[in-house]
């Protein structure tokens, strides 16, 4: 999608030996109000960490705003307002 604000290309990520998320494409184009929704345990946080580059994938990437800037450098152009609490969320769990 060339319009996309946020693309998911065939990202997995591991946790000792578990995998979170296996092969995810997706796209989020320019004004969507978007969310995910599963089961416990289905890749939400993980997924939404790494397009947030609280993480990083294991393979694949995700490309924000068409660039690969990081975190920071982005940090004015999107938010996260998370349950739990910092320390928490660096560590991946």
């Amino acid at each position: 999608m060339a319009d996309a604000v946020v693309r998911v290309e065939d990202v997995t990520k591991r946790f000792a030996g578990h995998v979170a998320v296996r092969h995810l494409l997706m796209d989020i184009p320019r004004g969507a109000i978007f969310g995910l929704l599963g089961p416990s345990g289905a890749g939400k946080s993980t997924t939404i960490r790494m397009t947030m580059d609280i993480i990083e994938p294991d393979e694949g990437r995700v490309v924000s705003f068409g660039g690969t800037a990081s975190g920071r450098d982005l940090s004015v152009r999107r938010g996260l307002l998370p349950e739990e609490d910092a320390p928490t969320l660096a560590a991946g769990r």
